[in-house]
């Protein structure tokens, strides 16, 4: 018997389907990515994001705590991660900009994918798609 052309199945969380909705919502407030984004690079404590301002993309790798660069990330398996850093949103929302809209809360919704070999998810700023919703909490009733 021989184990010629079978593949290793691998139980770690990385192993990214492609039926997996990989997400960055850019809002004026926050950057919110979602679970599976966070599940593709195994949901690490720490991450670096990275900006290419050249094509207008954002990378996201996992980090280690003593990173300099390293922000908190996931908090917990199967949740959303916001990140709400202002240099970070800053920098992100050059490459990523939002349009304001009157009354309501706008956002940019930016369909990732992941980078087997990088460990990473990538985001390009041409596959953003502007948004808005009604405003929430006491920034609704505050105008």
């Amino acid at each position: 018997m021989s184990l010629r052309g079978f593949e290793r199945v691998s139980s770690r969380a990385s192993q990214v389907n492609d039926d997996v909705n990989i997400k960055l919502r850019v809002s004026e407030s926050s950057l919110l990515f979602s679970p599976d984004a966070s599940a593709a690079i195994g949901n690490p404590a720490y991450a670096v994001i990275l900006l290419n301002k050249r094509s207008h993309s954002v990378a996201v790798v996992p980090a280690d705590k003593g990173d300099d660069d390293a922000i908190r990330f996931a908090k917990a398996a199967g949740k959303s991660v916001r990140v709400a850093l202002p240099q970070v949103l800053t920098a992100v929302s050059e490459l990523i900009p939002v349009t304001p809209v009157d009354g309501r809360a706008a956002f940019t919704d930016v369909k990732g994918e992941y980078s087997k070999s990088d460990n990473a998810i990538l985001f390009h700023a041409k596959d953003g798609v502007a948004g808005s919703s009604a405003r929430r909490g006491r920034a609704a009733h505050a105008e």
